[in-house]
């Protein structure tokens, strides 16, 4: 039976782990966070799976319980938390995400971009990026003032009334 419990444990934890890389998704329309459904009811699942098995295998292995009061010790245990995951997500979690404010100019923050007319230091250039399926062109700024030659490989910091903030990759590159 312990088995039963360590198996248990163990999918409980992998499914934790699955919760935590999907997380909730944000649409694309900026409409706030929506809460995937799936993931939490994965999060139920997996708490109680955890709690049961982590409980029943410490309570096999050291109680004096026979196998029919770890299990349900262990279910009782795993049923109260999988209630307070529960509680605690839909009544903290998601309205905090919900909360946040989403600034569009950092929307495409990060995103790869060429430069195909060189920006000056006082005098816009030109960028050309990848994002959602299509090309964009758009009229950039360097982040720091700096001219940046044409052919030259920068990521976007923010896109401001039309304008594309950018900073060499080189530089960047240097930061990591």
């Amino acid at each position: 039976m312990s088995f039963v419990f360590l198996g248990s444990l163990l999918v409980g934890l992998l499914l934790t782990v699955y919760t935590m890389l999907t997380g909730v998704e944000r649409p694309r329309a900026g409409a706030g966070i929506v809460p995937a459904r799936s993931v939490i009811g994965a999060l139920v699942v997996a708490t109680f799976l955890a709690a049961f098995g982590m409980v029943g295998y410490l309570l096999l292995r050291s109680a004096a319980l026979g196998v029919a009061g770890a299990v349900a010790i262990a279910a009782l245990v795993g049923a109260a938390a999988a209630a307070g995951a529960l509680a605690l997500v839909t009544k903290w979690a998601v309205p905090a995400a919900l909360e946040d404010e989403v600034d569009e100019r950092y929307l495409l923050q990060g995103t790869p971009a060429r430069v195909t007319r060189a920006i000056g230091a006082d005098a816009p250039g030109e960028v050309r990026f990848a994002a959602e399926g299509g090309e964009f062109v758009h009229a950039a700024r360097s982040f720091d003032g700096q001219p940046i030659e044409a052919d030259v490989e920068v990521v976007i910091d923010r896109l401001e009334d039309g304008v594309a903030y950018v900073e060499s990759w080189a530089v960047v590159e240097q930061r990591l």
